[in-house]
């Protein structure tokens, strides 16, 4: 089978004789080592846990510590420890730590030396033709055991050199083909006898019963020429002779003698008398008809088990190199330490359960192994055979070495016992009196007989003697501790019964010092008790002082049925007391703390009940002062009223709001509000209260005036109480003070305020609704001085001009060449079609802004003061030449486009509006009237709407666009100043302009 696998298989196969003389020696090509991968080649290339360079093998990092890997290159394992890669075929048997150069841990073992140094390249297939062949066309089958090897394990048979047993780079491979170990190689060609066998995977524990987590590789040395071998098993026997039979073959034995040697060398390392020929042979799991091949089977199981014992895998791999390495050049097992551990397993091996695990996989034939298992273990211990001549012996382990060590074995139906001491010591023994004490047989440890059997003496035992019927109760003393002989046995003695032993009864009630210790007992119930510490204070409470009270240390006591009852203070201080009347009031019987009677029982009174006396039902809503507090008597129980005038009210229902009440204690008067009643301020004892009724309510107390505000009286300023009850319906107009008629106030916006001086003496106040009113007085003939109503009243001297067609007066102001009206032109023109307005048709507006001017009207197309605007209006397109009067004064004329545009320039296009503007009256933005043009925001007319009052001006020019329908207008609003054409129809200001211009 071996020449007939696949390519790729044989591929691998011949590239490993290719890597030189390190494959070839010995020391690496068989090791023993520590792969946890699983046992195919195809499930260790998938893992990495088998690979064929040491390249392959990757880094060993922390990840990977203690992982090994199988190097098919070096034909050894390597583990990862502290970073490093450990060649475990370099183990020192001497210590358990690595030591070595190349990093090597114990773990694996080199099982076939070479010294020829010799290349694969040697090998040469020629060589093996038929002539040549000492092996021919050759089966080999057998078993692997180490328990049964797992199925597809690889099995490795490699061609040995006649001369130096070293490989000659012929190798067969195949695999373990079934579940109980089974191996077939067939077609074997070798010019050699000599071939080295290796199995490599995972095997049965037969202590565990499972699968080993980690491989092992076992080898087996054989001579196929022998008989013409075709069977070659592999077992623990065969891995554990091999470098001792390689050893011996370079001494000079043949491989027969060497392997002779090294078996019967095991064996008695072992204690076994077991005579192996072949341990290739040796099959663990099968039933010979030859005794001594059975018995040398069960031997080999029990090497299986003392190797296996209770190790980890790891540790399983590291006892069998070390044991190997120990042999392998004396011969001689040196290591007592792992004998003892081995042999201390051994003792304790549950045969049963062995032999369940292997019947769990199927195998029937387990070889009856537990007598080499007693064998071992007896000789390990220096026990001896268990034979019927010493039954009864009893022998102690000697064996420093044994956790067992100095334990006594009893020989016993032909096997070793464990017994303890007290079964070695009093072995034999026949039944003693009752007490009586003797030494043990082995050790120095005495023995009592007691209950029908020898147990071992205590300490007390020992110092006292056995406690027996003649001192049942006696009280004796060891050290400083007291016992008690009681029911045959000495018990620790309580303080009670050593302090009071050989007492004869007291009186009852009787207290007498311990003969021990200071403690106190008393007599009572016809036995000495300890006396707790009341009784050891006051004596012991008996019927003689029965109801007393006493005190001890700050706490009181009472007598009762023979025992001193802790009483609380109220308890001793109303001990005997008879139930009192309701709201009876005593003082304690040992204290100064007075109490009171209530619900049927006496309680601590407290300091107000001590004043007032117990609040009783006929005492029910009582109201009584107890140093300056108020309380009141409810549910029997004094409640402290927290305020005087929770005192004062206590007991009123709900009031009227506003209504004021005199206390029930006090002259305090209260009100009623929010739902409640309130201490009443001083001005609402004299005025009332202040309710939503009489809100804004003027009133006087003490001289003093107060307004009723937000349900508060408050103090009134002179305004509030000298208007009060005054209308404001009429805006400006000025009214004197009711209380002071000195003082005048203003109504303004539907109120009253002070007034101004100016307003005083102009008898006219300064409103929103009075604002533009003027008060004009003619100094001469161009001269004259005003008040105007702006903000405030502000007088003014000005130049005028005066309209001698209705005499008003208007301001005047020079811009640069122009000189313009100060005011907005305020003549009544209506003819025709051609009509001006008063803004909202309200005369008061005219004499405030002036009046509003359809374009027609502007122009006075009627030609009612000259002719150059006749005809002009809505729809008519006007042929204007040179100024327009309009319906301006004479010696004026309406502006046209350019005039603006001149007006403009004349204060700055950008900040005309800001310039021009009034100080006052704009809603958006009032202007700083640098040049007293005092623009106002009359707003527009159109339609018989009138709008943007406040914050819109446009002024009519009388240029008219291209179209006829429309005319140019100087308009500003909050944004600025700009010229446009606007239809005809619209109501705008007039500002007139001097005709000298």
């Amino acid at each position: 089978m071996a020449w007939k696998k696949n390519a790729e298989m044989k591929r691998v196969v011949t590239n490993l004789l290719k890597v030189g003389t390190v494959i070839l020696s010995a020391a690496t090509l068989f090791a023993c080592g520590d792969d946890s991968g699983n046992s195919s080649k195809a499930d260790n290339e998938d893992n990495g846990r088998e690979v064929a360079t040491l390249v392959e093998m990757g880094r060993c990092t922390s990840e990977r510590e203690g992982d090994t890997v199988y190097v098919a290159e070096k034909l050894t394992d390597y583990l990862c420890r502290n970073g490093s890669w450990i060649d475990l075929s370099e183990s020192d048997d001497s210590d358990e730590n690595t030591k070595s150069s190349s990093s090597v841990t114990p773990g694996s073992s080199s099982v076939i030396p070479s010294d020829s140094g010799k290349s694969s390249s040697s090998f040469n297939k020629d060589k093996y033709t038929d002539e040549n062949l000492v092996v021919k066309k050759r089966s080999i089958l057998g078993v692997a055991q180490k328990g049964p090897f797992k199925f597809g394990s690889p099995v490795y048979l490699r061609e040995l050199s006649e001369e130096t047993l070293d490989p000659t780079g012929m190798v067969y491979e195949d695999e373990i083909s079934s579940n109980k170990g089974d191996f077939v190689i067939p077609n074997v060609n070798l010019i050699s006898p000599y071939a080295g066998v290796e199995v490599r995977g995972q095997y049965r524990n037969e202590v565990t019963g499972e699968y080993s987590k980690d491989s092992i590789s076992l080898f087996v040395l054989t001579d196929l020429k022998t008989d013409s071998r075709t069977k070659v098993n592999i077992n623990l026997l065969t891995h554990l002779e091999y470098k001792r039979a390689m050893y011996l073959v370079r001494k000079g034995y043949s491989v027969y003698a060497a392997k002779k040697q090294a078996d019967q060398e095991i064996m008695t390392a072992f204690e076994l008398p077991t005579t192996v020929k072949y341990s290739e042979d040796l099959s663990v799991f099968e039933d010979s008809e030859d005794d001594n091949v059975d018995y040398a089977n069960a031997s080999l199981m029990m090497l299986n088990l003392l190797f296996l014992g209770n190790r980890s895998d790891t540790e399983i791999k590291i006892a069998i190199d070390r044991f190997i390495a120990d042999i392998e050049k004396d011969g001689s097992w040196e290591d007592d330490s792992t004998k003892a551990v081995m042999a201390d397993f051994a003792s304790e091996i549950d045969g049963d359960e062995i032999r369940a695990n292997v019947k769990s996989w199927n195998i029937l034939d387990v070889p009856s192994f537990e007598a080499q298992v007693e064998m071992f273990w007896n000789n390990v211990y220096g026990l001896g055979g268990c034979t019927s001549v010493r039954s009864g012996v009893i022998a102690q382990n000697k064996n420093k070495y044994s956790k067992n060590v100095n334990s006594y074995y009893l020989c016993k139906s032909s096997s070793w016992k464990k017994i303890t001491n007290l079964e070695a010591d009093t072995y034999g023994w026949e039944a003693g009196e009752t007490g009586e004490v003797k030494k043990g047989t082995y050790t120095e440890a005495k023995y009592v007989y007691r209950g029908g059997a020898w147990t071992e003496v205590n300490p007390v035992e020992d110092a006292l003697g056995s406690c027996t019927a003649s001192k049942s109760g006696t009280v004796d003393k060891t050290g400083n501790v007291y016992y008690i002989c009681k029911s045959s046995a000495w018990e620790k003695a309580s303080t009670l019964e050593y302090d009071t032993y050989g007492w004869s009864a007291g009186v009852v009630g009787e207290v007498k010092k311990g003969k021990v210790t200071d403690a106190k007992y008393v007599y009572r119930s016809g036995a000495w008790t300890e006396a707790n510490a009341i009784e050891s204070a006051l004596g012991s409470c008996t019927t003689k002082n029965t109801k007393t009270v006493e005190k001890n240390e700050g706490a009181y006591y009472a007598c009762e049925d023979t025992q001193w009852k802790s009483l609380t203070t109220l308890e001793a201080d109303t001990y005997g007391w008879s139930a009192g009347a309701e709201g009876e009031v005593k003082k304690g019987d040992v204290s100064d703390t007075w109490y009171v009677y209530r619900g049927g029982a006496w309680t601590e009174a407290d300091g107000v009940e001590r004043t007032l006396g117990s609040c009783t039902a006929r005492d029910a809503k009582t109201i009584k002062n107890n140093q300056g507090s108020y309380y009141v008597c409810e549910d029997t129980q004094w409640k402290i009223l927290t305020t005087l005038e929770e005192a004062d009210t206590y007991g009123w229902t709900a009031g009227t709001t506003g209504e004021v009440k005199k206390g029930n204690i006090t002259d305090a008067k209260y009100v009623y509000r929010n739902s409640k009643w309130n201490a009443a301020s001083t001005v609402e004892s004299a005025l009332g209260s202040c309710t939503t009724k009489n809100a804004g309510t003027v009133s006087e107390t003490g001289s003093v005036y107060y307004i009723c505000k937000s349900s508060s009286w408050t103090r009134a300023t002179a305004l509030e109480y000298d208007t009060y009850g005054y209308v404001c319906s009429r805006d400006g107009s000025i009214v004197s003070g009711a209380v002071n008629a000195n003082n005048k106030y203003v109504c303004d916006g539907g109120s009253f305020r002070t007034a101004t001086a100016d307003e005083i003496n102009l008898v006219l106040g300064c409103t929103s609704y009075t604002q533009g009113k003027k008060f004009i007085s003619l100094s001469n003939s161009t001269t004259a001085e005003r008040w105007m109503c702006g903000d405030e009243w502000k007088y003014q001297r000005f130049i005028y001009m005066k309209d001698s067609r209705d005499n008003q007066v208007y301001g005047i102001v020079s811009i640069g060449s122009q000189t313009w009206m100060a005011e907005n032109l305020n003549y009544d023109y209506n003819e025709g079609t051609a009509k001006s307005y008063c803004y909202e048709n309200e005369a008061d507006s005219c004499a405030k802004y002036g009046r509003l001017y359809q374009w027609s009207a502007a122009m006075d197309s009627a030609a009612v003061f000259s002719t150059a605007g006749k005809g002009c209006g809505y729809r008519k397109t006007c042929s204007v030449r040179g100024k327009v009067r309009g319906v301006c004064p004479e010696g004026w004329h309406l502006p046209s486009r350019s005039e603006f545009e001149t007006l403009m320039k004349t204060v700055g296009s950008s900040v005309a509006a800001t310039k021009l503007k009034s100080t006052y009256g704009w809603r958006n933005g009032n202007g700083t009237d640098d040049y007293g043009f005092s623009a106002l925001p009359a707003g527009r007319y159109y339609s018989t709407y009138f709008y943007s009052v406040g914050s819109g001006a446009d002024f009519w020019s009388a240029t008219e666009d291209d179209a006829g329908e429309e005319a140019y207008s100087w308009r500003m609003n909050a944004s600025g100043a700009s010229l446009s054409y606007y239809l005809k129809d619209y109501g705008y200001s007039v500002r007139c302009l001097k005709d000298s211009n």
